[in-house]
């Protein structure tokens, strides 16, 4: 009984100041906004946000713990511009929750970006706006998702950039491993996995109910499998045995453009013209959706900022128009674009290519940094995400990484935490 009323007592007081919020709260809290990663400013380019020098991992950090994660961006505009950053606490669905920064956050979670640095390469000119997090400033007090936004001129309508983040508290222990599909229809184009959550001594009374489970593919949120159910439960583990819900298709193994140094071609690079801008014309790609599987090990998607050519990897970068095409005899009934880390998750305005008839080719050109990137041709679904299947192909043995995150919502909690998180690798598949 007693702790019923501490429950009510604390519901009461969390109202109270939710109205008080409301009322004088100058910011975001309390209003609907866009979760979805974006870019909205056409002169910010090369957003990155992962553990330090580490730009192929999932950007994470532990509780009670040192993690860190690097954000940072280009400006291209030359302009003494400033910007600000904030935190943004969401739900397990990707929704921006109900809660104020106080109950997720000690400290302030918003503040001006201060680590500014100018561009020293060749041929471009750009300021380098980065911060690590958390910081003195703050730190997180609640796990579970998190937006970063980045606004402008002190004005937190005016926002430039969202990314995504988790926080975890972790409290079970995942085991997993990937496997074939079961379809026999389609088990040579897909990829699947099975695995069991172990309590570990934490309570996960009605796992059914209190328990969300999502599986990533290469941190594409917009591909992501959610409300994944148990297929059932004994003793202190959960099975996740399916037949199919936990499919993928596997894609194929990402197409490569190095670009750490303008002194020397790669194969997949016809010719590089030294000039303001630097311009660098790929030779013509071609659809490999009939061809057999090839394996080369890639990043997933994962881009490496940085040149080789000077002592500062990053502000000696220059920026360079780089224009891929793809090869087509004639004009598809459907639109194609080119997908990677540089379509700054625009990929209706930044990715879509063009079909130029006389050439017979889809081709776009993009602003790029120098460094090492990946790249696919890509169509899109009904809901906006990319489909490698018709320009790319799809194969069982291509190399993915996948991502289990399990969030708990308890009868006193006002929004679930993530308690859980496991990496693994299709590459296991063969061990098998």
């Amino acid at each position: 009984m007693q702790y019923i009323l501490k429950l009510l007592n604390n519901f009461l007081l969390l109202s109270v100041l939710n109205v008080f919020f409301l009322s004088f709260s100058g910011g975001c809290w309390g209003q609907s906004i866009s979760t979805d990663e974006a870019v909205y400013a056409e002169i910010i380019y090369s957003v990155g946000l992962h553990p330090p020098s580490h730009p192929e991992a999932f950007p994470l950090i532990r509780m009670h713990s040192d993690d860190k994660l690097d954000f940072y961006f280009d400006d291209l505009s030359g302009d003494p511009n400033e910007y600000s950053y904030r935190i943004v606490h969401c739900t397990s669905n990707w929704e921006q929750s109900d809660l104020m920064p106080m109950q997720y956050i000690e400290g302030i979670n918003e503040d001006l970006i201060t680590q500014i640095d100018y561009s020293s390469a060749q041929y471009s000119n750009y300021t380098h706006f980065s911060f690590l997090f958390p910081n003195n400033g703050f730190k997180f007090i609640l796990a579970g998702n998190y937006l970063i936004e980045v606004y402008a001129d002190a004005d937190p309508d005016k926002v430039v950039i969202r990314r995504r983040f988790v926080v975890l508290d972790e409290r079970v222990k995942i085991l997993a491993k990937n496997r074939r599909s079961t379809d026999i229809e389609l088990a040579r184009y897909k990829q699947s996995l099975e695995f069991m959550v172990e309590k570990n001594g934490y309570n996960l009374s009605n796992p059914y109910a209190d328990m969300d489970v999502h599986v990533i593919q290469n941190k594409n949120w917009k591909t992501s499998i959610k409300h994944v159910q148990p297929t059932f439960v004994q003793g202190t583990r959960l099975s996740f045995l399916l037949e199919d819900e936990l499919d993928f298709f596997a894609g194929n193994e990402y197409r490569f453009l190095d670009l750490k140094s303008i002194h020397y071609k790669p194969a997949n690079v016809g010719t590089i013209t030294l000039d303001f801008p630097i311009t660098v014309d790929l030779l013509t790609d071609k659809k490999r959706a009939s061809k057999q599987y090839e394996f080369f090990r890639d990043i997933n998607l994962t881009s490496y900022y940085g040149s080789e050519d000077g002592l500062n990897h990053k502000l000696d970068a220059d920026y360079m128009d780089v224009t891929f095409s793809l090869y087509s005899p004639s004009k598809l009934n459907q639109d194609v674009y080119v997908y990677g880390d540089f379509s700054r998750f625009r990929l209706l305005e930044d990715g879509k290519l063009h079909y130029n008839a006389n050439q017979k080719v889809y081709e776009k050109t993009i602003t790029v940094k120098q460094g090492l990137h990946h790249y696919k041709y890509v169509t899109l679904n009904a809901d906006q995400s990319p489909d490698f299947m018709f320009t790319e192909g799809s194969h069982w043995q291509t190399e993915n990484d996948y991502y289990i995150l399990v969030y708990h919502k308890a009868f006193e909690d006002r929004e679930a935490k993530l308690i859980g998180f496991q990496k693994i690798n299709s590459l296991h598949i063969f061990e098998d």
